[in-house]
């Protein structure tokens, strides 16, 4: 991920802990989460994080860096449009 925006995700993830005052340990939910890099960072923090987004090809990404990142993870599921379909997608990740 050469990608300009990614360059700040470890700057990102301290300003959200110093703003919110999370505690290491505690669950986060990572809407959007794209290919995980907020959750992984996260994850290596000592959070217990959940992303979740509407593309399987980003998560697919996400499943990658979970594990070159040294994380456990697991792909999950579910539908949550019951009307349209829609299918939405979730990556755990937890610190090894």
């Amino acid at each position: 991920m050469d990608e300009c925006f990614v360059k700040n995700t470890v700057a990102d993830i301290d300003f959200v802990i110093e703003e919110t005052g999370i505690a290491p340990g505690s669950r986060v939910l990572d809407m959007g989460c794209g290919t995980g890099r907020h959750s992984v960072e996260l994850a290596k923090r000592g959070y217990r994080v959940t992303g979740v987004d509407l593309s399987s090809g980003m998560l697919g990404k996400g499943v990658t860096t979970a594990v070159i990142s040294g994380n456990r993870f697991n792909k999950t599921k579910q539908i949550t449009n019951e009307s349209t379909g829609d299918v939405q997608e979730g990556l755990n990740v937890v610190k090894k």
